[in-house]
C-alpha cells in the first residue's frame, strides 16, 4: 500500500487482562486480532502484529500513532503492551496516546448518561476501581483508578451507580456478591468493540481523553504493589543473601 500524504494510520494494543487485542486503521478502515491468554501475551503479540500489517500490504514504519492501555491490570500483562508499544514508537520515531484500562472498560460499555464504576481484578481479594460518566460522546473521570478490598466496595458505591467488569470466573463470583449487597454488575462478555477498537474510537472521537505521550514518558499504570513486592514490605519474604562480601 502506497504511503499517501494524506493517510493517517494507527495501531492500538491491550493486553492488561486474560482479553488481549491489537488493532490496525488505516485510514478509518480497522482489522483487529484479539485472543485469549492460554500463552504470555509476549508470545502472540508479534504474531498478530504481522498479521495485520500482511493484511493490509503496509510495514511497520508507516504507522503514524500508537494508542496503548496502560494499566491498571495484570502486572506481567501491562508490560507487555508497554513495552511493545515503547519500542515501535522509539524505533520510528512516533507519538503514543495512552488511557487507563478502566477509562477503556467504559468506553467499550457505550453506556451514556450514567454513572459507570469500572471494576478490574487486583488480585489478593482486592479491586480495582474507577468512576467515570459518558454524555454526548464525551468522557469524564468522576474518581480516577484506585483500589479497595473487594468487602470494601460498598463503602464507595452510590446508588445511582452502573457497575461494569469484563467477564471471567472471578467477575461471575464477583457478581454474585455484589447482587447479594443489592448492587447490580454487568459483565462486558464478548462484548464489542474489544479493547483495542475502544481506544481507536475513542481517540477519533475524543483524543483528550487520551495522554499524548513520548515513547520515554509510557509507564505501566500499577496503582497497587506486586504480591512479590507486599510480601517483602511485610517480612514474609526475605531478599537473597549476598553472595559475596
Amino acid at each position: 500500500m502506497a504511503h499517501r500524504a494524506c493517510l493517517v494510520i494507527r495501531l492500538a494494543c491491550d493486553t492488561s487482562t486474560e482479553q488481549a487485542s491489537l488493532s490496525l486503521d488505516v485510514d478509518g478502515h480497522q482489522s483487529t486480532e484479539s485472543w485469549t491468554k492460554n500463552h504470555s501475551h509476549s508470545e502472540l503479540i508479534l504474531g498478530a502484529f504481522q498479521r495485520l500489517l500482511d493484511s493490509r500490504k503496509i510495514t511497520a514504519d508507516q504507522i503514524d500513532h500508537y494508542l496503548c492501555a496502560v494499566g491498571p491490570g495484570s502486572f506481567t500483562g501491562l508490560r507487555v503492551a508497554v513495552n511493545f508499544v515503547k519500542s515501535l514508537a522509539y524505533c520510528y520515531d512516533k507519538p503514543v496516546f495512552t488511557a487507563s484500562s478502566l477509562l477503556v472498560l467504559a468506553e467499550r460499555s457505550q453506556t451514556e448518561s450514567k454513572d459507570l464504576v469500572v471494576l478490574g481484578n487486583a488480585f489478593s481479594q482486592q479491586l480495582f476501581w474507577a468512576r467515570y460518566r459518558l454524555e454526548a460522546g464525551r468522557i469524564e473521570t468522576k474518581t480516577p483508578p484506585s483500589s479497595c478490598f473487594t468487602e470494601d466496595l460498598g463503602e464507595h458505591l452510590k446508588a445511582e451507580d452502573h457497575l461494569i467488569s469484563p467477564s471471567g470466573a472471578f467477575y461471575d463470583g464477583l457478581q454474585e456478591e455484589l447482587a447479594e449487597q443489592g448492587h447490580r454488575l454487568e459483565l462486558l462478555s464478548d462484548h464489542r468493540p474489544v479493547a483495542s477498537e475502544a481506544l481507536l474510537g475513542l481517540h477519533s472521537r475524543d483524543s483528550k481523553a487520551l495522554d499524548h505521550r513520548t515513547w520515554a514518558q509510557v509507564e505501566p499504570l500499577y496503582i497497587r504493589a506486586s504480591s512479590a513486592e507486599e510480601k517483602l514490605w511485610n517480612g514474609g519474604l526475605k531478599p537473597p543473601k549476598r553472595l559475596f562480601k
